[in-house]
Parts: C-alpha cells; structure tokens; sequence
C-alpha cells in the first residue's frame, strides 16, 4: 500500500502533539483509498472525519460501493442491496440481490468554489445529485425493480451535501500535506473539516467544474495546482475526481496559500 511521509507528531488537522498518532487514508479506504498518511491523525479527529466520511460510505455510496466491489476496512463482500417498497411513511426495507439491482452511483456537484471568484457567503451546502449507471445492462435491471411494484426508492438511506463536501476538503488537506507539506503552504481547511457549524462556509472553499470531464480509466485521481482568485491572492487548489471511470465530474476545492 503506498504511503506518504508522517508529520512527526503532530497531527495534521488540528496540529497538537500526540504521542498516539493513526494513519489516515487521503481517499477513505471504505471508498477504495489505497494512498495513506502514517502517523497522522489524533483519535479526536479520527472521530470527527469518521463520521462524515461513514455517511458518505453507507448512505450515499453503499450501493454502488457493493457493485463495484470496494469492501472497504470490513472486507466483508455483500451479496445483497436494499432498495425502498412503498410510499412513505410506510414504506418497508426490502433486499435484492446485487445482481438484479440496478447499480446507480450517487454524487453531488456544486457551484463555483467562492472564494476563487469573490463571491463568499455563508448557506448550508446545497448541491445538485449526479447519477451515473454502473452497468450496461441498466434497462434490465430496472424491469427487476419494477416488479417489486410501483413504488421503490433506491435510495434506501438519506443521505445530505456537507458530509459530502467535507469529505472534499479533508481528502485535499490530505493530499497536499502528503504531496508538499506544512513547510510549504498554510492549510485553510481544517477548520472546515473538524467543526459542522462551518458548513455555511464550505462552498466557498469546495466547487466543481463546469463543462464535460475527459474518459478516466482511474476509479479516483487526484492532483492539485497554483490558481489566483479575483481577489489577486494565490491559492493552492487540488482537484479530486471520485469514481471518474464512471463519468463522475472533477470537484476543486481551495485548500491552502503558498508560503
């Protein structure tokens, strides 16, 4: 598994000493993550990122996760998705098997990254859902759904914005600490990451961009890059794209200033 240099003891969100330092994956391995931080993260900010990483894990991505194949930490292999019967508010579980399912892979995009472009403000996180089938043989799949009858979500667990685009920041802070390190940028985002009452604040730091992505044969890819804002200042901006061999679009999110 490759791994990057670890920050000597300190950890690399919210910078106090420890002696008790867990590695941390830039991607999360219940997403596929392969890349990881040694000694990295504290066992309060573990907590933290945990929790949005695991609403993205098993609400908004489970499905498709079990589709593809990604066991994450657990590596127990699932044979089985659930999908939604009924109208709610009652409405009932039900369990298909992975291969009658449909396979849909779920994201949000955004708008423009605000800060880039002098527009900040402070609103909870609101994005627009991305849906990409998993297999080819979709329309088959979907006459097995409609046999449950004609009410069936396969959304079988709600899931929401700022987990997601917290989970964007945390993998670009990630990423740069692992790729140039403390000594060359000051971070803006751990603030962002740690504290859910910032969530007004984070689309001014995380966007995606517009227009049609490139083919990917990388399930994730990851890169970052110097860009000046309308503002005159420069920023450090890592560009992430989840699931980009499915046609999931390229997030940017504004993680740091060059020192």
């Amino acid at each position: 598994m490759p791994t990057r240099s670890p920050v000597e003891g300190i950890c690399i969100y919210c910078r106090t000493l420890s002696s008790n330092l867990g590695d941390e994956h830039i991607v999360p391995a219940s997403l596929g993550g392969k890349v990881l931080i040694r000694s990295a993260s504290c066992q309060s900010c573990e907590r933290i990122t945990s929790r949005f990483e695991n609403h993205c894990a098993d609400r908004m991505l489970r499905p498709a996760l079990t589709h593809i194949g990604i066991r994450g930490r657990t590596k127990i292999k699932r044979s089985q998705v659930a999908v939604k019967v009924g109208k709610a508010p009652y409405s009932k579980r039900h369990k298909m098997p992975v291969t009658e399912h449909p396979g849909m892979l779920w994201m949000f995009s955004f708008s423009v990254a605000g800060i880039l472009f002098g527009n900040t403000s402070s609103t909870p996180p609101v994005g627009r859902i991305i849906t990409r089938p998993i297999h080819e043989n979709i329309d088959h799949r979907l006459k097995n759904l409609s046999a449950l009858g004609p009410d069936v979500s396969l959304i079988d667990k709600p899931f929401d914005a700022a987990p997601f685009a917290r989970l964007l920041a945390k993998i670009a802070h990630c990423h740069l600490v692992a790729e140039i390190g403390f000594e060359h940028f000051e971070p803006l985002l751990p603030t962002l990451i740690l504290n859910d009452h910032s969530d007004e604040q984070l689309l001014n730091y995380v966007g995606t961009h517009i227009g049609k992505n490139p083919e990917s044969s990388d399930l994730h890819s990851i890169w970052h890059s110097k860009e000046r804002g309308t503002n005159g200042v420069e920023y450090y901006v890592v560009h992430i794209r989840l699931f980009g061999q499915y046609d999931m679009p390229m997030h940017y999110v504004v993680a740091g200033l060059p020192k």
